[in-house]
């Protein structure tokens, strides 16, 4: 694959007497683009997948403190020995 550019060359009465065509080979350049692009779309697809994953392992481990957590606090709240057991709180009569 090529680009190419032209241009009229003229002499000194302004005439056309020429042309001037500049050829560039643009494979390697168009070969380069493709790969960079396949690169950037396989690293979007990538990072969409992680963050996916990511978010569900966030979850799982919130639910998984929220059910440890739940336990411990409904031990405290009767408990004697526990520092916040709302059965050794002092009455409000």
């Amino acid at each position: 694959m090529g680009a190419h550019r032209q241009s009229a060359y003229r002499d000194e009465s302004g005439k056309v007497a020429g042309l001037i065509v500049f050829a560039v080979d643009i494979t390697e350049r168009l070969i380069a683009e493709a790969a960079l692009r396949e690169a950037h779309d396989n690293l979007e697809r990538r990072v969409a997948e992680r963050t996916r994953e990511l978010a569900t392992a966030l979850t799982e481990l919130r639910r998984e403190m929220a059910s440890v957590s739940e336990p411990r606090n409904a031990s405290a709240s009767t408990n004697p020995s526990s520092p916040t057991c709302n059965a050794c709180a002092p009455s409000k009569e």
